[in-house]
Parts: structure tokens; sequence; C-alpha cells
């Protein structure tokens, strides 16, 4: 019982996201904000995630052969 209550309160979340996503796409009229998946934006933000850290990386690498420089 407890997992069919568990299940019903997954699925109405499930389905106010999606109701709520198409009703902000509608509002702001953008097809893109309408059609866009869990999965897609998820895969962007791990993407900008990604290059964040690469840049960080990057700066770090940098700072510490002007370190290695100036000794």
């Amino acid at each position: 019982m407890t997992r069919l209550i568990i299940l019903i309160i997954m699925a109405v979340i499930g389905i106010i996201v999606y109701v709520s996503k198409k009703t902000a796409g509608a509002v702001s009229n953008k097809k893109s904000l309408r059609d866009a998946t869990v999965k897609g934006e998820t895969k962007n933000i791990m993407d900008k995630t990604a290059k964040g850290f690469n840049w960080l990386n990057e700066q770090w690498e940098k700072s510490k052969k002007n370190e290695t420089k100036n000794d």
C-alpha cells in the first residue's frame, strides 16, 4: 500500500512539473522551453559545469606556472 501511495505522489509531481513547463513555454511563447526535456536540460547544466571546471583547472595551472617563474 505504501509503495502505491509513493508511486501516485511521484506521478502527481511529474504531472505538475510537466504542466508547469508547458505553461511557462506558452506564456513566454518559446518553443524551446515547451519542448525541453529534463534529460536535455540536465545535460546542458552538466556541460556548463564541466566547462567551468576546465576553466578553473586552466587558471590553476597558469597560476602555478607563474608562481614558479617568479621564484
